[in-house]
Parts: C-alpha cells; structure tokens; sequence
C-alpha cells in the first residue's frame, strides 16, 4: 500500500519473483488485486499438497487452457499464459517463484465491465450469512437482491451479479438439505436444551425410514392444559421438499387468539397415520384429549378420532361445507337478498328448531329442492351447523380457519421446498411470534382503564374478572339484551325473554327464550346454550340477570380458562 503514493508505478498491486506472503490466502488476495487493476479475471490451477501444508499454488488467467476438440459450444478459453506460482518456505511462508504478466487476448477497461470478471465477483462471509438469513425466511431472491443493495448504499456497489447470487443461494439450499433427517433431530435436542418441556416424538416404517413426526413446546403444550377443550386439526399444507402432509394443532386462549398446540408431519392422511397422530397428540399433552374438535370432511380422520378419541366430540368445518355449496349456487351468491337470507340461516341460527325452518324457508323461495349439495349439507347438518354446537364447548370455533390461518401465516415464514430442518426451525418462529402477542395481549388487559357503556354493576364485575377481548365479547352480549323484555312465568324459577320487536322478525325465527335458574347453585340455563358453547352467558340470560339484581357473574359462570 505504501508503494502506491509512487506515482511512477504502473500499478499499486504488482507481484514480483521472490515476493512473500504471511498465508495463501494473503498471496490470492494480492494477484486478484493486480488482475482487477489489469483488467482480468484469475482461476485456481494447481496445487502440491504437502503431509499437512499445501507446497504449492498456482493461479492462471481465466481464460488460461485450450478448449477440447469436442467442445460445440462457445468458449473463452485461449490459451493465456498469465500466471503467477507461490512456493511454501521452510517458515510457512509463500514466495512467489514465476509470475508471468503477458497476455494474449484483450483487458478489460471499465470498472462496469471489470465487476462481472468471475474472480471479482466477491461475496465476503458476512454477506453470505445475511444471504442465508433472508433466504431462511423465505425472501425471494429478487427482494434479496435489492435489500443487499439498501446495505451497499446502491445496487451498482454490489460486486457480484444476480448470476452469482442465484449460485449462492442454490448452495445454501444444498447445504440445508444435506443430512436433512440428522439436521432435523438436532434441531429437535437443541430445542430440548433450551427448553425441557419441549417433546417430540415420530414413527418409522420397516426400513427405519420416517413415516411421521410430531413436537411440540413447552409454552404450547401449558397452554393446552388451560385452553385445550376445543381444538380444530387440518392438514392442507404441503410446502416443504417432500410434499408430505403438514398438520396443526391449533386452539384459543382466553384472549381469542389462536395458539399452536402441536405440529406433525405425516407420510400420508390415512386411518392409520390420522390414529398415530391422534395418540402421539394426546400423549403429548399428558393424556388430556380434547373435548371438542373441528377437521374437514376427511373420512379417514373421522374414523382415527371415532376409535381414538372416542370421548371427544367431532365436528365439521362449517367452511369446507360452505365452499362446496359455493361452487354449486355461485349464481345465486350474486343476488344480495340470497346471501344475506343465507348467512342469517347458517351463521345466527340458535336453535336447531330455527336452522331447519330457516333452511327449508330458503330452499323453498330459491327453488333448491333437487339440488343434491343442498340436499347433503342438510343430510349432514348435525356436525356442522351452529345450532348442533350449543351444548359442544368450541371457543366460539365452528371451522377450521384458525388452523387454516395458521397455515397461511406459516407460508410466509417458510420458504416452498423447504428441508425439515428448516421448515422446523421456522414452525418454532410462528410459535414465538404467538407468544409475544399472548404476552402483548396480557399487558394491554392488566394497564386497561375501562369505561363503563351501560353503568350496570355486572359489567363492572365483567370488566375486572375478563381479559379485553372477553370483555368485549360480554358487552356485545350485553348490548343485545336491550333487544328483550323479561317476562316471568308461573313457576318462579323460570324467565321467558321475548324479543321487544318479534313482530319485524322472520316467520321462522326465534323470538322468546327460555331461561331456569337454580337459586342455590346459581345456575342460570338458556335454551339457546350460548355459554356452553364460547363461555360468555348470552343475552337472554344477563337480562334475566340485570332485572332481577344481579351485580356480578356467579362463580358456576366464570369459566376457568
């Protein structure tokens, strides 16, 4: 460097016939220097390995060598003799013993043109390991190209090509997938040593080969044993190299946000692997199983929950029900009353009673008595419609959106293709980013200052037992009581709560309702099994509650969750 204030030297980087370097990697660096500065680009020609050094080194023109005779296709190649040799000395270091400068073909000038030279293409390891970073979580190569230029100040400071980055990136890929399975099962100890609640467990197959694979966290599987009674389960995912079905787990808290149970890998969705997944799950969560749980339509998984869970209740996706009637009557979704009519019937029916009525009403007025989908869906409706879910606790669920919301939240964190390794690694970041909004849920509930809509004594009580979101949950409850009038009947223990404008209601909806109470437990029952269904008391009930003086929940109604 000091050479180069000399401004009668040609070049700032010359090597020189006895020249020493500390390192082979301080003799490469040098010459690249020099060939930057020429106008040329270096390759790797020869080495002379010693017991434990190498001896010798020698580094040619790119574009040193002759083509084959075979060779059909063009070729830069011809026979440069530029080239410089270093020998290893008795004290480690390298001298340089030939240097050749001539060339036979033209340099190049511009500094435009000298970046795309193969040698000059450098990308230092701290570029890579960002590289690797963004292409872990799933950053397209394009976007890893411009966010390496907002690093560099701009992409013409980038001193590698998009060529050069796609090589890279193609590296990373096949080192991820290298020893894939071992990578995988090291992830799963490294996950164990960081935290000892984590559990994983698989099934292997004849030839030891891995028919299934399951973990989960110790947070996710604590969080289980509070909010585990209703859980939906779905397996549509199938991003990661080996195309094999991926399953979640996935539940509510007691802030209605949704939590990640477990993940499992399955070889394929048939009885017997829906029956393993189902046993490894429970095991998992120390031999609780779920009270409730929603899947798609999947024959094969309703007969692995019949015979291994055969206390949970199972239910349907109401949506995967809905998308096939969809398909059939896009038509009449097109017509407004017709949408409006039918989301009233399938998704604020309350009672069985009202659904069929409703759903008759509706059939008949369109005309889809032969329609064989609308025919199946009713056929089947006692495991998808609300109505069938008032006395099944579901966390308010009735699909499976939280598990397919899940999945498409998980498609942002992994790259497709992706090796197990990875796609595990990345499956733990999901899992923590629901951490941190649980714990940033629990701080925004304790620092709340509420102020009160109705002034009721009860929804004081509401809004100091409940989290925000459950709150809110009441209140809406809460603000449809005024809808009723409270009339009580004979027996004392008994209220009707008659909607206070049944006359503008349709024909076959439900306008009064009944709710008991046992005066000395403090149960309070409405026909409409609301509370049993999501845990917050319905309307009818609280304006049974609010009329007769009522000032907070009873403990019979808190639910512990």
């Amino acid at each position: 460097m000091r050479s180069g204030v000399d401004a009668s030297k040609e070049h700032l980087f010359l090597p020189s016939v006895g020249q020493t370097f500390p390192s082979l990697s301080d003799a490469y660096q040098f010459y690249n220097l020099y060939s930057w500065e020429v106008g040329f680009s270096i390759r790797s020609e020869r080495n002379q390995n010693g017991k434990e050094h190498i001896n010798m080194k020698q580094w040619n023109c790119q574009r040193s060598g002759k083509p084959r005779k075979s060779t059909k296709h063009s070729t830069t190649m011809c026979g440069c003799p530029a080239r410089m040799r270093v020998l290893r000395n008795k004290n480690g270091e390298y001298y340089v013993s030939i240097f050749v400068a001539e060339h036979n073909h033209e340099l190049v000038e511009s500094c435009d043109e000298k970046r795309h030279l193969h040698s000059h293409q450098s990308i230092d390891q701290a570029t890579k390991d960002m590289v690797r970073y963004l292409r872990e979580n799933n950053v397209s190569l394009s976007k890893v190209r411009c966010i390496m230029g907002s690093v560099n100040g701009s992409m013409d400071n980038l001193t590698y090509s998009k060529k050069r980055l796609k090589t890279l990136c193609s590296k990373i890929a096949a080192d991820l997938l290298a020893n894939d399975m071992q990578k995988t099962f090291q992830s799963f100890i490294r996950m164990r040593d960081e935290d000892p609640n984590f559990v994983y467990s698989f099934q292997m197959d004849r030839k030891c080969r891995i028919r299934a694979l399951m973990w989960s966290s110790g947070n996710s599987r604590r969080m289980y044993s509070h909010f585990g009674d209703a859980v939906t389960f779905d397996t549509t995912y199938r991003t990661n190299i080996y195309n094999m079905p991926f399953g979640m787990f996935v539940g509510v808290n007691n802030h209605f946000q949704s939590v990640i149970y477990a993940g499992v890998l399955l070889t394929s969705e048939s009885t017997k692997s829906f029956k393993w997944a189902f046993k490894a799950f429970v095991k998992m969560m120390g031999g609780k199983a779920p009270v409730t749980m929603l899947t798609d339509q999947c024959a094969a998984m309703g007969a692995a929950i019949r015979e291994v869970l055969q206390g949970t209740v199972h239910r349907w996706c109401k949506w995967h029900v809905l998308k096939k009637l969809l398909e059939t009557l896009g038509h009449l979704f097109n017509n407004q009353d017709f949408q409006d009519e039918f989301n009233k019937v399938v998704n604020h029916m309350l009672t069985k009673e009202e659904f069929e009525k409703g759903w008759r009403a509706l059939v008949a007025k369109y005309n889809l008595g032969k329609n064989p989908e609308i025919t199946r869906a009713f056929e089947a409706r006692s495991m998808w419609a609300k109505a069938w879910f008032t006395n099944d606790y579901c966390a308010r669920m009735t699909s499976t959106q939280r598990s397919e919301s899940a999945n498409n939240v998980l498609k942002n964190f992994v790259p497709r293709n992706s090796p197990l390794n990875l796609f595990v690694q990345q499956h733990n970041k999901l899992v923590s980013e629901q951490e941190k909004a649980d714990h940033e849920e629990e701080k925004n509930t304790k620092q709340r200052v509420i102020k009160l809509t109705f002034g009721w004594p009860i929804e004081g009580h509401a809004a100091k037992i409940y989290t925000s979101k459950a709150y809110h949950l009441f209140l809406e409850e809460l603000h449809k009581s005024t809808a009723y009038l409270l009339v009580r009947s004979t027996e004392g223990s008994i209220f009707k709560v008659v909607h206070n404008q049944s006359e503008r209601r349709e024909k076959w909806s439900k306008v009064i309702f009944e709710v008991s109470v046992d005066e000395q437990s403090s149960v309070y029952s409405c026909e409409c099994g609301l509370y049993n269904h999501f845990g917050i008391l319905c309307c009818h009930t609280l304006l049974v509650m609010v009329q007769t003086g009522v000032g907070e929940i009873p403990d019979a109604h808190i639910m512990k969750r």
